[in-house]
Formats: C-alpha cells, sequence, structure tokens
C-alpha cells in the first residue's frame, strides 16, 4: 500500500488527504519518515483482528516508544488525522496570541473598519492609520509588527471585499513565491505562483505554478485555468458584463514585451483600463498579500528582492510537481470556498456562460503577449518543469 494511500485510510471525518499531505510538504524529510514508520506500526496493529495488550507493547517497541504512548498516538490519529497526530514536535493546540484571537477591542475596531474601507491597502498604510487613531484617542498602541500581522490574519479570515461585488470588473494578475519546494530538473526549488484575482469579491479565478519565474509561463497557465474554472462558475455572485480594469504587475523577462497588451484592449468595444506595474525590485507579490494575505492554505509567500533568482531551499524536500499541482490546487478551491455566500440578491442570471466570456475576453487581451513571447523567445515544449 502506498503512503498516500495509508494516511487516507485514517482521515478524520473532515479531513482530506490533500491537507494531509499539505502538513506534511513543510516539514523535512526525516520527520516525514517518523510519520511513515508510526503509521504503518499502527496500521499492522489495528489490521490484527485478535489484537491483545501485549501485541500493543510490541508495536510500541519497535518504533521506540512505551505502550501508553502507542495508545496515546493512535488517540490523536483519530481525532487530528495521521500528519499532525504523529509528526514529532507537531502542535495541534495552538497557543494563545493576541495576533490570531484579536487585539484589544478599541485597536480591533479601529483596524477592521479600516480594512472594510481599504481592503486593498498597504500594510504601511493601514498601520499608520492605527497608530494614528491610538495617539489622538490616547489607546495604547500594540505596535507595528502586531499590527502587521493581525492584518495578514484579518485578510485570510474575512471578506474585507466590495460589498456588492462584480466577479471580474477588476482584475489583479501578479505573481509571487511560495513556501513550497519542488524537485524538478535534478534539483529542489521553490515554486512561484501567478494569480489572476478579482479584486472586489478577492476570489482567485485562475493560478499558475511554475519553477523558478519562467518567461510568461505562468501567466499562459493562470489564464487557462481561469477558462477552467469559468465553467463551473460562482453561483453566488453578481457576474460583471465585462472587465473594467486591470492591474498588471509584469513577471520578469516581459518588461519589454508588455505594452503589446494595449494592441488585444483596442479591439474591445469598450476598452477597460489597464495599469502596469513594471519597476521596483520588489514589485512581485505585494499586491497579492494586500487581498489574499501572506499565505494560500498552508503555504506561506515568500517575498524576494528579485523574483528570477533562483530562491534558497529550505530543509523541507521538495515534492513532485503533480502532487505540488493538486496541493495548491486544493488550497484555492479551499480560499474561494471561504468567501463565499453573499445574498441571493447578489445571484448573477448569468451565470458560468458569462464568466466563460470575461476568460475568453481576458485571454484576448493577453494574446498578444503571448504572441511576442512566441516571437521573441524560443520555448521549449510543455516539460517536467510546469504544473498544469
Amino acid at each position: 500500500m502506498s503512503f498516500e494511500a495509508l494516511i487516507a485510510r485514517y482521515l478524520t471525518p473532515s479531513g482530506t488527504i490533500e491537507d494531509e499531505l499539505a502538513v506534511l510538504a513543510g516539514h523535512s524529510r526525516e520527520k516525514q519518515e517518523v510519520v511513515r514508520t508510526r503509521l504503518e506500526a499502527i496500521d499492522r496493529f489495528l489490521s490484527k483482528s485478535d489484537r491483545m495488550r501485549v501485541d500493543a507493547e510490541a508495536t510500541a517497541h519497535e518504533i521506540g516508544i512505551s505502550g501508553r504512548q502507542f495508545y496515546a498516538l493512535i488517540a490523536k490519529v483519530r481525532e487530528f488525522g495521521p500528519s499532525r497526530a504523529l509528526l514529532p514536535g507537531y502542535r495541534n493546540v495552538a497557543r494563545a496570541a493576541p495576533t490570531r484571537d484579536g487585539l484589544t477591542p478599541q485597536v480591533e475596531e479601529l483596524l477592521q473598519s479600516f480594512l472594510w474601507h481599504n481592503h486593498d491597502a498597504r500594510l504601511a498604510t493601514a498601520e499608520g492609520f492605527v497608530r494614528a487613531a491610538c495617539a489622538t484617542h490616547n489607546i495604547d498602541y500594540p505596535g507595528a509588527s502586531a499590527i502587521r500581522r493581525r492584518v495578514h490574519i484579518l485578510r485570510r479570515q474575512q471578506p474585507f471585499a466590495h460589498s456588492q461585488p462584480r466577479i471580474g470588473a477588476e482584475i489583479l494578475i501578479d505573481q509571487i513565491c511560495l513556501e513550497l519546494a519542488v524537485s524538478a530538473l535534478g534539483s529542489d526549488r521553490y515554486a512561484v505562483l501567478t494569480l489572476i484575482v478579482d479584486r472586489q469579491s478577492r476570489r482567485i479565478l485562475g493560478y499558475g505554478l511554475t519553477i523558478g519565474d519562467g518567461i510568461g509561463l505562468g501567466l499562459t497557465l493562470a489564464l487557462s485555468d481561469f477558462s477552467q474554472r469559468a465553467m463551473a462558475g460562482f453561483s453566488d455572485e453578481f457576474i460583471a458584463p465585462g472587465i473594467e480594469e486591470i492591474l498588471w504587475v509584469i513577471p520578469p523577462g516581459l518588461e519589454e514585451l508588455a505594452n503589446s497588451i494595449f494592441e488585444g484592449s483596442s479591439t474591445r468595444e469598450t476598452k477597460p483600463i489597464i495599469k502596469l506595474v513594471g519597476g521596483g525590485p520588489r514589485r512581485h507579490g505585494e499586491a497579492i498579500m494586500r487581498l489574499v494575505g501572506d499565505r494560500i492554505g498552508r503555504f506561506r509567500f515568500k517575498r524576494l528582492s528579485r523574483l528570477d533568482q533562483d530562491p534558497p531551499i529550505s530543509a523541507s524536500p521538495g515534492i513532485d510537481l503533480e502532487l505540488a499541482h493538486r496541493l495548491i490546487g486544493s488550497a484555492v478551491e479551499s480560499y474561494n470556498a471561504e468567501r463565499g455566500g453573499t445574498s441571493p440578491g447578489n445571484i448573477s442570471e448569468h451565470g458560468p456562460g458569462q464568466l466563460s466570456a470575461l476568460a475568453d475576453e481576458l485571454q484576448s487581451i493577453f494574446n498578444p503577449v503571448l504572441d511576442a513571447v512566441e516571437t521573441r523567445f524560443v520555448r521549449p515544449s510543455v516539460g517536467p518543469h510546469l504544473l498544469g
């Protein structure tokens, strides 16, 4: 039996195999092997129809623990799932933290009110507002670091977005490095995530996952993913009749070709406003973090001074490309699901068909850029360095 199949056998009622594997992906190969050894021992014991205490003691001895500890591990697996229960040192009960559970009521009210009206504000702007308000009203200021951490948490947890979002009206396209190591071409490298985000609802419309920056590959994959997701649609949201504004953070290597986007938009009957961000060594990912937060699922975003540099690899081993795609796809689905459920008054009469039309519109706007990439660069066929 494969390790994945063994994990699936011991999922909790609410657990998923993708979540279990995502937990493991953030830990060293040695710790992953401990989980495998412990789970195989537990499975051997529980598979016996006539198991006795002496069997538990013997199995526990094989993995270097006492019988009492062995029974405790079984109980933890049933409560938390295999990965969380069996990883050495994993904390299943989080420590109390004001930045996670909430700051003082007055500061929390100030911050949430600000984010409600300025949901994509810069961290420095949010921190400056709270600091000034605390000084004005004689409120104890918790510090810049606490405010910034709390902003990331609130952006992950709460839908600070347009009160009546129109999916597809305002679109962000940006890319950021993930703290997810992927094995490809003989080495382990962090993945780069390209996201198409609806700026009003903060939903992710499409994503592309590549190894290194890739010359236009992340953009190509994200546009393709948007088209596929559009077939399902967001039935609980109003779909915009057309794209009104595009904010594009130009990926490395496309700076000289980015203006080709205006060729694609010039043929539209209603031309969207197009804003290009092409300067600054740390431009990549800032807009994503202002809308999405500091991570997707269990994977933190990693800001790099230059996205086209090979990022350093952590102690975590690289996972294979197919698994990385599954984990990020699952994380995107969960992220979008948490932002669903708006009022019935916003239900679109157009449904998936209109969202597909928006995906086609965005593709046609970017086609001149992608054509320019094909002309400028000798692109290899889609190979093991791509996900999708």
